[in-house]
Parts: structure tokens; C-alpha cells; sequence
């Protein structure tokens, strides 16, 4: 089981401890995801591969996009 952090560049002013997004993947479903730290215009996201959203996930690339 790996663990990966990805960087999301958005507008954070709404952005507070605890939140969650919704990760969608057409054709692979959506999954829960809480933040896992954030800064000026950025959130972070740590995953685990541990299931269908995440595991394909894991096959992106730098630049690649997610719908949230």
C-alpha cells in the first residue's frame, strides 16, 4: 500500500481543517478525499491505493486533470 500527495492550485479562503472534497473519475466513480494540508491558493490531497478512484489515480501524471 502506497501513499501519494497531490497539489491542487485553487481559491482556499472556504478551505478549513477536517473538509473533504469529492475526487470524480468518469468511468471509475468518486471517492471522498480529505485535505491533507493547505496554503495560500493550494490544497493538498494524501491518498492511498486502496480502491478503484484511487488506484487509477495512481496512474496520473504530473498535469494531468481530476474532477473535484
Amino acid at each position: 500500500e502506497k501513499e501519494w500527495t497531490f497539489r491542487v492550485e485553487c481559491d482556499t479562503k472556504n478551505v478549513l481543517p477536517g473538509k473533504f472534497f469529492e475526487i470524480s473519475m468518469p468511468k471509475y466513480g468518486e471517492s471522498p478525499i480529505s485535505v491533507s494540508g493547505y496554503g495560500e491558493n493550494y490544497v493538498d490531497f494524501t491518498i492511498r491505493n486502496v480502491g478503484k478512484v484511487t488506484s487509477e489515480i495512481f496512474k496520473y501524471e504530473v498535469g494531468d486533470s481530476l474532477l473535484i
